[in-house]
């Protein structure tokens, strides 16, 4: 069950993660009511969740050039240790 439910929490995240992340860099895109409906819940709580998600990073979406990479090397290189592990 404990599984289950941080399967769920990692959803969300991802979901309103890539909704303000859509909205920070497009300038048209889709309503929060289609987010809500392919993420599998409510136009609410995904008002509730982006809102939550922008005061947690205090509404700061500019990301310097430097720390994306670093983070990017990260995830990669996390990435590519998972796929031979897997081999």
């Amino acid at each position: 069950m404990y599984t289950q439910v941080k399967i769920i929490l990692t959803i969300r995240l991802l979901l309103t993660s890539v909704l303000v992340a859509i909205k920070y860099n497009e300038d048209d895109y889709y309503s929060n009511t289609y987010y809500a409906k392919i993420g599998g819940i409510n136009l609410e709580e995904i008002n509730k969740l982006e809102i939550a998600f922008l005061d947690m990073i205090n509404w700061n979406l500019f990301i310097e050039h430097n720390f994306f990479n670093k983070y990017k090397s990260f995830l990669l290189k996390y990435c590519k240790d998972k796929i031979q592990t897997k081999k």
